[in-house]
């Protein structure tokens, strides 16, 4: 998951101490042009580790997160039957 930098700091804050050891959901809201609007829910969510870039340039800074992830619910279809989380 790539996010802002300012973006990536509310992340963390919110997480507050220890935010890689704690777990948390992800709603993500998508769709291609002239497409109906998808919405998909990522379950289980970890930081595993994170990168900031560092570059000169008008690009934005961003913060990059592998995630661990339990499972995610596409489109509102579970993969596992029965899935209670």
């Amino acid at each position: 998951m790539t996010l802002y930098k300012q973006e990536a700091l509310e992340l963390i804050q919110a997480l507050g101490g220890g935010y890689m050891e704690k777990s948390f959901d992800l709603v993500v809201h998508f769709s291609d042009f002239g497409q109906p609007l998808i919405t998909d829910r990522v379950l289980g969510c970890r930081i595993k580790s994170e990168e900031d870039s560092h570059q000169e340039g008008s690009d934005a800074l961003v913060t990059k997160f592998d995630l661990s992830v339990i499972a995610v619910i596409k489109g509102g279809i579970d993969p596992i039957s029965n899935l209670s989380l």
